[in-house]
């Protein structure tokens, strides 16, 4: 018993800490959310979310990482956010041509799949563990966003917001840039390597 006080004191530490918006909520409130979250772990190389997907609400899950790193892949373009899911971590790396572009890595503290599982949007990113992660996991059939505290639904609506303005303006960046930039003409070119150029081989 002790042993498991233990681990929700800890668990509510860790919230309080860096779940957004979760410090400023009264002790009541608060305990209802936390209680609801559950301990889960994720294998490494595992795909957690796939950008483009689109969630039912009631089947949605809203993860924070408590240890481990989280690989974030962006889309490069539209029709990638719309084709067929990458299910494993190697057809995100190898796509050809790419799919997705790495953006960063995530760690403790971060979290992810809020934007499907409580506002009904599709995922920004595809976010792949990098090693096994520890998580605390609460799924949106067991609690709603219509219960979710308010001062949390208003600080992940503004994270929501700033991440999308970024992350899509950093996609039309992307898809604007060409695989390879054209010489002009009289433009300075290296000159061709010869045999003659090395002194081992010419004798």
């Amino acid at each position: 018993q002790a042993f498991l006080l233990d681990q929700k004191n800890e668990k509510n530490t860790f919230l309080r800490k860096w779940f957004p918006g979760a410090s400023g909520i009264d002790p009541r409130a608060f305990e209802q959310f936390a209680s609801s979250f559950r301990h889960a772990t994720v294998p490494a190389r595992n795909i957690l979310l796939r950008a483009g997907d689109s969630i039912p609400k009631d089947e949605g899950k809203v993860y924070i990482i408590r240890r481990g790193t989280c690989q974030t892949f962006l889309p490069t373009n539209h029709l990638s956010i719309g084709a067929k899911p990458l299910t494993r971590t190697e057809e995100v790396l190898r796509a050809s041509p790419p799919a997705a572009v790495p953006v960063g890595l995530l760690g403790e503290g971060a979290v992810l799949g809020y934007a499907s599982a409580l506002f009904g949007l599709p995922e920004p990113l595809t976010a792949v563990a990098q090693d096994t992660l520890a998580v605390l996991e609460l799924s949106s059939s067991e609690r709603p966003a219509s219960l979710w505290p308010r001062e949390i639904m208003y600080r992940l609506a503004e994270m929501l917001k700033a991440k999308t303005d970024h992350h899509v303006a950093r996609r039309t960046h992307l898809a604007t840039v060409p695989t390879t930039l054209p010489l002009e003409e009289g433009a300075f070119k290296p000159p061709q390597w010869k045999v003659s150029d090395s002194r081992f081989l010419r004798n």
